[in-house]
């Protein structure tokens, strides 16, 4: 994989050496990444964290606060379009109190915003500096005005329109900045799929093809580009990776071959955690200590065996254990474990997986046992009995992961099994997570809230890079 179009970046200003003699950017200081951007800041180990000035090549600036390599804090941003906001930041985006002066003649508005476009919340709208309705003016409360053609043109200058193309699929296409996006939703995940055109200084560098998510480069992808050749490449959220992810591999299944318990986590969109998971495993796994090590993976809850299946795609050498509290010869109570044990039956048929039976996944000396014939555990998933109060039931899970791989994943993290309930998660349970140390993501926003309960949690042994995440962690 080769991007012509991705030079080196160049810094100047004062460094930091720490005991063992590597090196930070820290200080004053000023970096160029040619065809992208500059920026002259406060640098701390080799983040911007302080007052800080940043221009892109595309028109886009942002003086203010920035704590980690994002905004942070009270700063002005200004779009390529002219619009800009003056006001509080956090996270990256604008959110708090400030001024959004519009891209439309005249029309400001004043108060609470929240998300990348400073969408207007609560306070007042000005039309050239006196205060107005929405009734009076041609946009709605997100600051969006609609054309005759149907043409969307929002606060900040972005163009957003549909049709129907020559397949009778509707297809979105959104200009921004220097990049012109043409995407449509495709079953069974509801990703979007498209491309995306990328321009320097007005002449075309770039096309994308493949699969969105959080509006960002996600699975396996085809790139051409202006003076190189074309390429293949795998992504995960906007960063390309040289190794297959879960994503990638269930894009690549055909229609018949998608499975329930697959199609569940990438609709909910969970795969984003599942592939920054693979990530992690695989740079923990070059540490010489692990080089010829296998991953020990246990999921609790077997079902059918189709995620079991999955797993051993996404990880082809690890060692693959199935936890169940069923066993062959249980004698069902009721409809629900008949169907249980029916698809347990089915999923025991696959002999390259290892199935501990009987096992029950909140006993401490059954997760004991467990770790005793197959060793520290690496990835374990939780996706057996679901609701508001398990997490604090996994402290054993947690206790028995590998000191330097080990990840525990609980998908509809404290929350009610029930899909459809508005009131499917209880906050309390999530305030009282996070105070134990799990990280969890709200990852309704990615699926349209077709799910409501689609929280996920993990911990880890180590620090979990989750940073294209950020503004779905809780």
């Amino acid at each position: 994989m080769r991007d012509y179009y991705s030079p080196r970046r160049t810094y100047v200003g004062h460094y930091k050496f720490d005991e063992h003699n590597t090196y930070f950017e820290h200080g004053l200081g000023y970096y160029d990444v040619p065809l992208t951007g500059k920026c002259a800041a406060q640098f701390d180990h080799g983040t911007v964290s302080g007052v800080a000035v940043k221009t892109w090549q595309h028109g886009e600036k942002y003086i203010g606060e920035y704590s980690l390599d994002k905004k942070q804090g009270v700063g002005v941003h200004v779009w390529p379009s002219g619009a800009r906001y003056y006001g509080q930041f956090d996270r990256n985006m604008p959110e708090g109190y400030g001024v959004l002066e519009t891209v439309h003649k005249g029309i400001k508005f004043v108060g609470k915003v929240s998300g990348m476009i400073a969408t207007p919340q609560m306070g007042q709208w000005y039309k050239d500096d006196k205060p107005v309705t929405l009734e009076e003016l041609e946009i709605d409360g997100a600051g969006c005005l609609t054309l005759e053609d149907g043409t969307v043109i929002n606060a900040v200058g972005e163009r957003i329109k549909k049709y129907q193309n020559e397949d009778g699929e509707w297809v979105t296409r959104h200009e921004e900045k220097n990049i012109v996006t043409e995407h449509r939703i495709v079953p069974p995940f509801n990703f979007h799929v498209g491309k995306r055109d990328t321009t320097h200084y007005g002449d075309w560098i770039r096309t994308y093809y493949g699969h969105f998510l959080s509006g960002r480069y996600h699975g396996k992808a085809h790139v051409q580009q202006l003076g190189a050749p074309d390429y293949d490449v795998n992504w995960i959220l906007g960063s390309p990776v040289e190794f297959d992810t879960y994503s990638s591999h269930a894009f690549e299944l055909q229609p018949h071959e998608v499975s329930r318990a697959v199609e569940r986590r990438m609709t909910r969109k969970y795969c984003a955690i599942y592939d920054l998971a693979v990530q992690h495993l695989i740079e923990k796994s070059k540490h010489p200590h692990y080089v010829n090590k296998p991953l020990v993976i246990v999921e609790f809850g077997v079902g059918r065996g189709d995620h079991l299946k999955h797993l051993q795609k996404v990880f082809p050498k690890a060692k693959i254990i199935g936890v169940d509290l069923l066993t062959l010869d249980h004698v069902a109570k009721n409809e629900l474990e008949q169907q249980q044990l029916s698809d347990l039956r089915v999923a025991v048929q696959n002999d390259t997986v290892r199935y501990e039976l009987g096992k029950d996944c909140y006993d401490q000396q059954a997760i004991y046992d467990i770790v005793s014939r197959h060793g520290k555990i690496d990835l374990a998933i939780h996706d057996a009995t679901h609701g508001t109060q398990v997490w604090d039931q996994l402290e054993t899970v947690r206790e028995c992961l590998d000191p330097h791989r080990g990840i525990l994943i609980s998908e509809e993290m404290c929350s009610t099994p029930d899909h459809r309930d508005e009131k499917s998660v209880d906050w309390r349970q999530v305030k009282l997570a996070k105070q134990k140390g799990w990280r969890i993501w709200d990852l309704r926003p990615l699926n349209y809230h077709s799910h409501t309960n689609s929280l996920i949690g993990i911990q880890t042994s180590r620090k979990f890079e989750a940073d294209q995440l950020s503004l779905y962690e809780v």
